[in-house]
């Protein structure tokens, strides 16, 4: 299963890079949500090379419906940063991951620009091109280097919580790709991440990954986060008790 979703994440990389920069279809969805032509054309292939391999499994994609009943289920964003995309911004990345029983088992995040591939299974660690990653080890808010997105709906309430974290941290860094903002996370580039209505398709991959890097992940509730919960904190487990009672 790792290697086909792997294959599949770099499938649909090559696609978008290729794509990238080039005068793209743009449908819109609504005044902040847009598809891009390389959207479907990555969409397609992640589909195909899954559905080949596993007919019987259950996908379940950003841009596109496949009703199957399946103990296992795949969760696609093919691409996650199309805002970025579609305005040239070089940030973006294609996410792949699968549950079982309502359980992430494997996550897989792929940045074509920078080639850095980021894959993560249940119980066996976290790695970025085959090298182990980890949290950072950071336990001063103080110092903190914080990644969030606005989403598309509680916007205000993010950009609230921003504000308030003005004083608190050393940065802060609004990404437009929550898969990415949550890999950082893992490989301790951001020391943690936060998103407000954000979907499986996006934070998935990259939820499984900070924990299996020793990070904790949690709704903006303090529950530990869980398929179809719409917000989403993310850090090291020294940071994360500081950053609920003071931003959340």
């Amino acid at each position: 299963m790792k290697e086909t979703a792997v294959k599949a994440a770099l499938a649909a990389g090559k696609i978008l890079k290729k794509e990238f920069g080039e005068h793209v279809w743009v449908k819109v969805k609504s005044k902040i949500d847009v598809v891009t032509k390389a959207d479907m054309d990555a969409d397609r292939i992640i589909v195909s090379i899954i559905r080949k391999k596993y007919p019987e499994h259950e996908i379940v994609s950003e841009e596109s419906k496949h009703a199957k009943k399946s103990d296992y289920v795949w969760y696609i964003d093919p691409l996650d940063g199309t805002g970025n995309f579609s305005a040239g911004i070089p940030f973006f990345s294609t996410s792949i991951c699968l549950a079982y029983k309502g359980e992430l088992i494997l996550g897989v995040v792929y940045d074509p620009l920078r080639g850095e591939l980021f894959v993560a299974e249940k119980g066996k660690g976290a790695f970025l091109n085959n090298k182990k990653i980890k949290v950072s080890k950071e336990s001063n808010i103080a110092k903190t280097i914080l990644g969030a997105d606005l989403g598309h709906v509680e916007r205000k309430k993010t950009l609230s919580r921003l504000a308030k974290a003005d004083d608190l941290v050393r940065g802060q860094r609004i990404l437009g790709s929550a898969a990415l903002g949550l890999c950082y996370t893992a490989c301790g580039r951001l020391n943690a991440y936060m998103a407000g209505h954000v979907f499986n398709w996006d934070i998935g991959a990259g939820t499984l990954l900070v924990r299996e890097a020793g990070g904790k992940v949690t709704d903006f509730k303090g529950k530990d986060w869980k398929l179809n919960e719409l917000s989403v904190l993310a850090s090291n487990k020294n940071l994360h008790s500081k950053i609920m009672q003071r931003l959340i």
